[in-house]
């Protein structure tokens, strides 16, 4: 009897009460992962884990037990809104929104020797816009529609599609990603003189919004890369971009989880000065504002904030 009673302590103690200490930060060597490191430095009791992207993030952080936090895009939680009532579901019901991080900026590449010289000029190309894991395919699939540009869609990593733009298996790639992206950073000079970014014209994405509290908040904004942004682009570039997000599921959250996950976020808001400084550059657009916000927000995080 009692060696089945201490057995079913270990149970209870290593299986029941696993705790949540994962953050999801997406792909390998990408803005998230960046972003999590940063957040790992003021608080090691989080893990970080790569995931295939934003949409995977999502679907894993709903599944599992483990996940503190996890990095998405709004427009992925728009278009599963939009899904769940189609199917008259509701995935998100237990979704929180921790941060509203900044905003990421869609990256259009295409090669120097194509003959597309206009946002237009995509259409019956070959794009590769990210594996169905990625934020980049949600957004890829609205800039496609909105824009009515039928171009054949290519299901590529991000690292893996670069490759195939300079052997001219694609035509162009879409990413979403906070800039500066450091794969882009870090392009030998070889491939990046043979590359350049893609424009996206003003009228194409200004008109999409959600409706808050009878305002329309746009999901896109109209934005730009500098010039110099990344060493090899000496050329400023109209684009738009989308907000990045740090959610939690709190489907099976329990007071200590609750307490550990605002510890985190208190560490944040007590640290946005040093991030700004010497974390990503993202750091510098967080101002804790959820305005834009269309989803519930965690409980306690905005007393945290100091925006009650």
């Amino acid at each position: 009897m009692k060696t089945l009673t201490l057995f079913l302590l270990f149970l209870f103690a290593f299986g029941h009460g696993q705790t949540q200490d994962v953050v999801l930060s997406g792909i390998e060597n990408g803005p998230y992962q960046q972003i999590a490191k940063d957040i790992k430095a003021l608080d090691s009791t989080i893990i970080i884990e790569t995931t295939g992207g934003s949409i995977a993030n999502f679907q894993q952080m709903l599944k599992r037990t483990d996940v503190r936090m996890a990095f998405v895009q709004n427009d992925v939680l728009l278009y599963q809104k939009y899904i769940d009532e189609e199917q008259d579901v509701n995935t998100l019901k237990d979704v929180r929104v921790l941060l509203p991080l900044g905003r990421e900026v869609i990256h259009i590449l295409i090669r120097n020797d194509d003959d597309i010289a206009r946002f237009k000029d995509l259409k019956k190309k070959r794009v590769a816009i990210g594996s169905r894991k990625q934020g980049s395919f949600v957004t890829a699939n609205i800039v496609k529609k909105i824009g009515r540009l039928k171009w054949t869609d290519v299901y590529t990593a991000f690292e893996e599609s670069l490759v195939e733009l300079q052997a001219g298996k694609v035509d162009a790639v879409v990413f979403v990603g906070a800039m500066p992206v450091n794969v882009l950073m870090k392009l030998d000079e070889s491939y990046a003189s043979k590359i350049k970014f893609l424009e996206i014209p003003e009228d194409v994405l200004r008109d999409i919004y959600f409706t808050e509290n009878d305002n329309n908040v746009a999901i896109y904004q109209a934005a730009f890369i500098p010039a110099g942004t990344y060493p090899w682009a000496d050329y400023d570039v109209s684009t738009f971009s989308v907000m990045s997000l740090l959610v939690k599921n709190i489907a099976r959250e329990n007071e200590e989880e609750h307490n550990a996950t605002l510890a985190t976020m208190k560490k944040i808001y007590k640290n946005r000065i040093k991030l700004r400084k010497k974390g990503h550059e993202i750091w510098k657009e967080v101002d804790f504002d959820f305005s834009e916000i269309d989803f519930p927000i965690y409980d306690g995080v905005k007393y945290v904030y100091k925006r009650r």
